[in-house]
């Protein structure tokens, strides 16, 4: 029974897919992209707490494909630990 669903749960986990949700800016005349991103830090880190009290804030800036560009994203998300729960219901 557990070895089955060991196995089920590795199967789930090789079917989640990544997702990416940067999106890239064009930076503005003159504007570099440490600048931006220092922007975008701040701005995210204010934005988030705000909009979704409670929640870990996960961003990031870089260079973007091209030049005057930068690639960014700003997530608010929380975690649930449910480890123990399904622990209890593989155990019983």
């Amino acid at each position: 029974m557990l070895k089955s669903a060991i196995i089920a749960f590795a199967l789930f986990v090789m079917s989640v897919t990544a997702r990416d949700d940067r999106i890239t800016y064009k930076l503005k005349s003159g504007q570099t992209v440490d600048q931006f991103c220092s922007a975008w830090s701040q701005e995210c880190y204010k934005y988030v707490p705000a909009h979704q009290p409670g929640a870990e804030v996960g961003e990031l800036c870089e260079a973007g494909p091209r030049a005057g560009e930068a690639q960014a994203y700003c997530d608010g998300y929380t975690v649930t630990e449910h480890g123990a729960a399904v622990a209890k219901i593989l155990h019983d």
